[in-house]
């Protein structure tokens, strides 16, 4: 009896949680601990995870890296039209995926917040190859985006950055259609792409179509850049994630 309760009314063992601290956890090692109102943004959270936040407009979970959310998220076995990236909320469930994983990952996973409504100063790119970071941009500030999220044009053109961010649906990308505050040269479509679909292409100002990030729509080429101007992966193979980075 003495043995039995020897083993039996031993005290549990208390870990100080706040001590552990993983630079880079896995998908797997990342837990939600519902500690009371979740932070606005991953700047006021400590460590890498899935994170649950409230930027004002309801909870959401988003992965969370070094202080910054992750506000898109992509990778080349979803199949869709990517034109209104940014917009409002959408396939937010994605956003809980570290975009590491998400590139190796055989599931489908697209998702953003709506980033014209969310409290970020500035944002990053970045690209994804079989579970490693093959890609990210230098630091855009918000101020410098010429347009919205989900309007058609070029949310940046060589002023300030030196990068060339067009995106929309087909009917701007491919066609020429309508574009909201076209800057000075720019071409109509969007870098004179003729097959890119509701999508974007982000590059520098003298570089050719295609020669930094691409994220086709599958109304089009279906198409994602595995690394900056490194080739380009055809939906629904896996392999690439692509994310937008705002803090």
């Amino acid at each position: 009896m003495l043995l039995a309760c020897a083993l039996a009314c031993r005290p549990a063992q208390v870990v100080d949680t706040a001590s552990v601290v993983e630079s880079d956890p896995s998908p797997d090692s990342a837990q939600e601990v519902d500690t009371g109102p979740a932070p606005s943004t991953c700047a006021e959270v400590d460590g890498n995870g899935a994170t649950r936040i409230d930027p004002g407009d309801g909870d959401v979970t988003v992965w969370c890296q070094q202080g910054w959310t992750l506000g898109f998220l992509k990778n080349s076995v979803h199949e869709g039209e990517y034109g209104r990236v940014g917009a409002e909320r959408t396939g937010e469930e994605a956003l809980a995926t570290q975009p590491s994983a998400a590139s190796a990952s055989n599931a489908p996973l697209a998702g953003w917040l709506d980033l014209n409504a969310f409290p970020f100063a500035e944002l990053r790119m970045s690209a994804y190859h079989d579970g490693v970071s093959t890609y990210e941009s230098d630091t855009i500030p918000r101020k410098d985006l010429r347009l919205a999220f989900g309007e058609q044009g070029y949310m940046l053109y060589e002023k300030f950055t030196g990068y060339v961010w067009c995106l929309g649906d087909a009917a701007f990308t491919d066609e020429g259609g309508p574009s909201t505050n076209p800057p000075d040269g720019a071409p109509d479509d969007c870098k004179d792409h003729h097959v890119l679909g509701s999508g974007w292409d982000f590059s520098r100002t003298d570089e050719e179509t295609n020669a930094g990030l691409t994220v086709s729509g599958a109304d089009a080429s279906g198409v994602m850049s595995r690394e900056w101007g490194g080739g380009l992966t055809s939906y629904p193979d896996p392999g690439v994630a692509h994310a937008i980075w705002v803090r």
